[in-house]
């Protein structure tokens, strides 16, 4: 078992955990300093001695703040690897406080990142990380309906489900995308549509009929698709309202 999982795990005597806390506590800032900046290899243990130390520490909240800070810089540094960045994206959804604003700037800035696996996982941390109607990771969230990569568009329309239900403004900037060009955007913004809309949505409801007059067969399927998707949670809704 590690240090960590002893610390949070097994009941010690009190003089033997602060004892055990007093060591993690050096050891890790001993590394920050050697390293002569916060790396991803002692994010756990600022986290842990983060929950477990007195809020007077300073020295454990600063330390903590820098290491994430530093790690959100990391992810706006185009000199590192692909590898590494994703490392970073994984982390910061483990050890990052909800609306840490460098982090979620730099998790919206990864969005437009050249590789596709950095931006897939862009998009399924800040519904981890971001607050519902956060207006600037949705919006950035919305851009990428236009995404080449099918796994990208799939991980932003599922959190776009998470942060903007019923976001008149996000109805909007979605419903633009259904005069694109391109079928698949257009299939996109049917499925986002449906995602973020509830039953009742009589605007939501018109614009996927009008969808049923595509020239792609693929638009007509996905729009007929969610209308069945909305007309069974109105079913459900009515049935709920019912029972209650």
């Amino acid at each position: 078992m590690s240090l960590q999982e002893s610390l949070m795990c097994i009941s010690v005597c009190r003089a033997w955990k602060e004892h055990i806390l007093g060591m993690l506590k050096a050891c890790t800032l001993c590394t920050l300093r050697a390293k002569g900046q916060a790396s991803l290899e002692v994010m756990p243990d600022l986290a842990v001695l983060r929950r477990l130390s007195a809020p007077s520490d300073k020295c454990i909240t600063v330390a903590y703040e820098t290491c994430i800070e530093q790690a959100a810089a990391c992810l706006k540094d185009g000199t590192r690897s692909s590898k590494e960045r994703c490392k970073t994206v994984e982390a910061l959804s483990r050890f990052a406080d909800k609306d840490h604003q460098a982090v979620i700037s730099a998790l919206c800035a990864c969005l437009d990142d050249d590789d596709s696996k950095i931006r897939q996982s862009a998009a399924e941390v800040l519904g981890c990380l971001v607050e519902k109607n956060a207006q600037h990771a949705v919006a950035a969230l919305c851009a990428r309906l236009e995404d080449n990569a099918p796994n990208v568009r799939a991980s932003s329309i599922k959190t776009l489900g998470r942060l903007a239900e019923n976001d008149q403004g996000a109805v909007a900037a979605i419903g633009m995308r259904l005069k694109h060009p391109a079928p698949f955007v257009r299939c996109s913004a049917i499925l986002a549509l449906v995602q973020i809309s509830n039953a009742g949505n009589e605007d939501v409801h018109t614009t996927l009929r009008g969808c049923l007059n595509d020239v792609n067969l693929f638009v007509k399927r996905e729009a007929n698709l969610g209308l069945t998707h909305l007309a069974s949670k109105n079913d459900q809704c009515a049935f709920c309202a019912s029972a209650a």
